[in-house]
C-alpha cells in the first residue's frame, strides 16, 4: 500500500508531466484556484490550456496510480496533436434551423424481403419485392419446385450486411404436377 501512496501525483503535476501545460500555466491556474476555490481541472479547461478530455485522462491516470494499477493511458501525444490542430482556422459555426421546408425525397426502390424456403434437400433463398409476409400466412411459390408454403417466422436476412427482413417458410404440400 505504501508504494501506491508514493506514486500518487497531483492533477497539476500530471498535466505538466504529460506536456499538456507548462509550469507557468500551472502556477497561474493554482493562483486562480486559491482565489476562487474551484477545481483545478475546471480552471485549466476554462483558461483554454487543455480540453475536458485531457483532464479526464489525467484524473483516470491519477486514480490508477493511487490504486497501484498500471495506467493504460497515452503520453499526451493526442492532446498535443489536437492542440497543434488548433492553429487551423476554426470550423464555421452552424446555426440551428427550427423550421424546415419540406423536401421531396427521391423515390427509393422497394428493398423487398427474402424468403428462406426449407426443402427436403436444403434451403432455397428467394428475393421478393414488397413487405414480408406475416407468420402463419401461406404462399404459392411455383418458382420453388411448386407447392404451398407456410411462413413460420420472420427474422433478418441471412445475407451479410443486408437489412431486409427474411420470412422462413415450410412446405405444406406439393402442387399437382
Amino acid at each position: 500500500m505504501e508504494a501506491a501512496a508514493s506514486s500518487w501525483r497531483r492533477l497539476g503535476r500530471l498535466l505538466v508531466e504529460d506536456g499538456l501545460i507548462t509550469e507557468d500555466q500551472l502556477d497561474e491556474a493554482l493562483e486562480n484556484q486559491v482565489r476562487t476555490r474551484r477545481l483545478l481541472g475546471d480552471i485549466v479547461v476554462e483558461l483554454g490550456y487543455v480540453t475536458p478530455d485531457d483532464v479526464q485522462r489525467a484524473l483516470a491516470n491519477q486514480a490508477a496510480l493511487a490504486t497501484g494499477e498500471r495506467a493504460a493511458f497515452g503520453t499526451g501525444l493526442r492532446s498535443e496533436l489536437e492542440r497543434r490542430a488548433g492553429d487551423q482556422p476554426p470550423a464555421p459555426i452552424l446555426h440551428l434551423v427550427t423550421e424546415l421546408e419540406p423536401v421531396e425525397e427521391p423515390d427509393e426502390p422497394d428493398p423487398g424481403h427474402v424468403l428462406m424456403i426449407q426443402l427436403p434437400r436444403g434451403y432455397v433463398l428467394v428475393e421478393h419485392g414488397g413487405d414480408a409476409p406475416s407468420p402463419g400466412s401461406t404462399l404459392e411459390l411455383p418458382e420453388v419446385a411448386g407447392g404451398t408454403f407456410r411462413v413460420e417466422a420472420l427474422g433478418r436476412s441471412p445475407y451479410p450486411d443486408d437489412s431486409r427482413p427474411c420470412a422462413f417458410a415450410l412446405r405444406l404440400h406439393e402442387s399437382p404436377a
